[in-house]
C-alpha cells in the first residue's frame, strides 16, 4: 500500500528531526508529501524548518537568518512550513497546509 509506504517514510523523516532536537539542534528538511483531493492523487515538495522552542536563542537566530539563503538555492519547492513542535509535524497537519498554500 503506497499510503503506508509514505507514512513509514514520513515517520522516519520525523524521527531524524526529533533526534536533532534531542541533540539540541534544529534542522531543515525536504519531503515529497503525497495526498488526495477529490479522489485525485497529488504531491507537493515541502521545505520544513524544524526549530523547536527548546533551542537556545543563538540557534534559533542562526536558522532564521540562514533560511532565506538556503531556500533561494532550492528549486521545485511547493510549500514551506515552519515547525516548532511535534503537533506541527503531524502528517495530517502538513497535508492540510499543502492543500491551502503553495510556495510562489
Amino acid at each position: 500500500d503506497d499510503s503506508e509506504d509514505v507514512k513509514e517514510a514520513y515517520d522516519e523523516f520525523c524521527g531524524k528531526l526529533f533526534a536533532a532536537e534531542n541533540a539540541g539542534q534544529g534542522r531543515y528538511g525536504v519531503f515529497d508529501v503525497h495526498y488526495q483531493v477529490d479522489s485525485r492523487e497529488l504531491d507537493k515538495v515541502v521545505f520544513i524548518t524544524w526549530v523547536t522552542d527548546s533551542l537556545p536563542i543563538k540557534q534559533k537566530m542562526l536558522y532564521a537568518s540562514s533560511n532565506k539563503a538556503l531556500r533561494a538555492k532550492m528549486t521545485g519547492i511547493h510549500t514551506e512550513i515552519q515547525c516548532n513542535d511535534a503537533s506541527d509535524l503531524k502528517l495530517e497537519n502538513v497535508i492540510a497546509k499543502c492543500r491551502q498554500k503553495s510556495y510562489e
